[in-house]
């Protein structure tokens, strides 16, 4: 960003090697906030590719940085102002945001000549303070009820039932976090809970965003999940939306080796390439072995994705306590 403002983001060290990042890496998103910064995102759009409030709000600031035309200062003044009252005084993005916004600011009541006109300026100015005084004591309480879930959920002990308690609880206070809807999916569906997660995935879908991590997951995840609950007609179309709509080459192979028995040994074969190919092409086999009623296959399956040690992603979780469900059954 510091380039970028520079204007060497070209010539960059870093650039290249934040484009690279996918969804194979937590930090993928900073690729995607270069791609807005130069343009290669629409400005009108990208907002809309976040998942969280924190990442729409990155999303904000940096169209205000590339806002330009005779009223840039005008938009990057609205997105500002948005990203300044919903980011509270412990987070650096509200102070990045709100200095921004007193440049222009700035510049713009240097440029009234009419004192009337100067006057009326400065009201709105005022205006805005004092909404900033009151979002400011809104997201001070708004962390007060959340700060209590936040440490539980941290807990690595926690059971699985009890994790998704918690992320229900945080999900009506925060009803457009994409990444609890995620995790609320896979928590439902390790419980076989279908229909539950298939109403979660719906509404993470509905949300928008940019070709990420949860939206390969959750978009091949409903189609599995679908056919688990035998509705068979709706897999098909499903699975003919995601390839459409799916750009990754690793989630389009698994798409479609679930579609035809043929391409899953190549599948296999290339999970090797990766852990995290490991661990979401088995556990995609797995539980369309499930929908196949093959508990045996499924079991394999899943203890092959074990086998990637990725513990840190929620499919290792899934094929973990999906194994404990079938070995019940």
């Amino acid at each position: 960003m510091i380039d970028w403002l520079a204007n060497r983001s070209r010539t960059s060290a870093h650039r290249q090697g934040l484009l690279d990042l996918d969804w194979r890496s937590p930090h993928e998103f900073f690729g995607y906030l270069v791609r807005v910064l130069e343009g290669d995102i629409p400005a009108e759009s990208a907002p809309r590719g976040g998942d969280t409030d924190e990442e729409r709000n990155w999303l904000r600031y940096v169209v205000a940085l590339a806002a330009d035309g005779d009223d840039g200062p005008k938009k990057a003044a609205g997105m500002l102002q948005s990203v300044v009252l919903t980011t509270g005084r412990e987070n650096w993005l509200h102070y990045l945001a709100l200095s921004r916004l007193q440049q222009i600011r700035q510049h713009n009541l240097a440029a009234l000549e009419d004192a009337e006109t100067r006057r009326q300026y400065q009201a709105q100015l005022d205006q805005f303070e004092q909404r900033l005084r009151e979002s400011r004591r809104e997201l001070a309480e708004h962390q007060r009820r959340l700060a209590p879930l936040q440490a539980q959920i941290g807990r690595e002990s926690l059971a699985p039932e009890r994790k998704r308690a918690l992320l229900e609880k945080m999900l009506e206070a925060d009803e457009d976090n994409g990444n609890i809807l995620v995790e609320l999916v896979f928590y439902c569906a390790m419980n076989a809970e279908w229909e539950r997660a298939l109403e979660f995935a719906r509404r993470y879908l509905t949300l928008g965003g940019r070709e990420n991590a949860g939206r390969l997951r959750i978009g091949l995840l409903t189609a599995e999940i679908l056919a688990m609950t035998g509705r068979r007609s709706e897999v098909l179309a499903e699975m003919e939306n995601y390839l459409s709509a799916t750009r990754d080459a690793w989630y389009r192979l698994i798409a479609g080796a679930l579609l035809d028995p043929q391409k899953q040994k190549s599948l296999e074969e290339q999970t090797g390439e990766s852990p995290e190919y490991l661990l979401t092409g088995q556990v995609a086999l797995a539980l369309w072995a499930e929908s196949a009623e093959d508990k045996n296959k499924a079991i394999e399956h899943y203890r092959e994705a074990l086998g990637s040690y990725m513990d840190d992603m929620i499919e290792y979780v899934f094929a973990v306590e999906r194994i404990k469900n079938l070995r019940q059954k």
